[in-house]
């Protein structure tokens, strides 16, 4: 299964969540059980987030002491955020994240050789979010995101090796959406694409520059209020 047929079942499983767990999808709130006082969440404050999912990282293409191209595994993807919220509809938000995918292949100077080895992708960014339904019990919801990304690859092959680490600018874009279990706590689901700028890398007689890395990021988590 190639990269894009993985990527579009993994969203299609994320969406197919949301609608499962939200029952008032298109609705406000149900109304509370008799005897029971709903709280409605607060208009500001702090919050965290955590999440973990998959990692789709497109294909790496670098130039230099050699030509070097690259595909990677399905890989795993786990972060982190502490946000604030500035009014109901609008969010900003301090997050790290780390990951990793394996080799799936690995050609150098347009010959394919035997390979192995790992790239770990870690980001910190600074997200600012925008809800479509605050204060609803499911709430979409689209943000962008500017920070550094950090590509550390071990490329292993007989003719040549990368062992070595770079930090690039990075921009996100995401989309999802939240599910209100309690006014404190909430489920939420998302998709991110992210791009990391032009990075290098040292190999075998010198160094390889790679254009950018593109990844894909399907993640579930959980946000709590303080």
């Amino acid at each position: 299964m190639n990269t894009n047929k993985k990527l579009g079942s993994s969203i299609t499983v994320l969406f197919s969540t949301i609608l499962l767990f939200s029952p008032v999808f298109a609705g406000e709130y149900l109304p509370p059980a008799k005897g029971v006082t709903y709280s409605p969440p607060v208009d500001t404050g702090f919050y965290f987030e955590g999440f973990g999912g998959t990692l789709f990282l497109d294909d790496l293409q670098g130039t230099g002491v050699a030509d070097v191209s690259a595909e990677f595994d399905t890989g795993w993807l786990a972060g982190g955020t502490l946000g604030y919220q500035l009014s109901p509809g609008l969010s900003v938000e301090v997050e790290g994240a780390t990951g990793g995918a394996d080799l799936d292949g690995f050609a150098l100077n347009g010959t394919n050789f035997g390979y192995s080895g790992d790239l770990t992708y870690s980001q910190v960014a600074v997200n600012l979010i925008y809800e479509f339904r605050p204060r609803r019990m499911f709430s979409p919801y689209v943000g962008v995101g500017v920070g550094a990304g950090f590509a550390d690859a071990d490329f292993t092959s007989p003719a040549f090796r990368i062992n070595d680490d770079d930090a690039a600018f990075l921009y996100q874009v995401i989309g999802g959406a939240r599910l209100e279990i309690t006014p404190q706590a909430s489920f939420f689901a998302e998709y991110r694409f992210g791009s990391l700028d032009e990075f290098t890398l040292q190999g075998t007689g010198g160094g390889v520059t790679f254009d950018e890395l593109q990844s894909h990021q399907v993640a579930l988590g959980f946000q709590f209020n303080f």
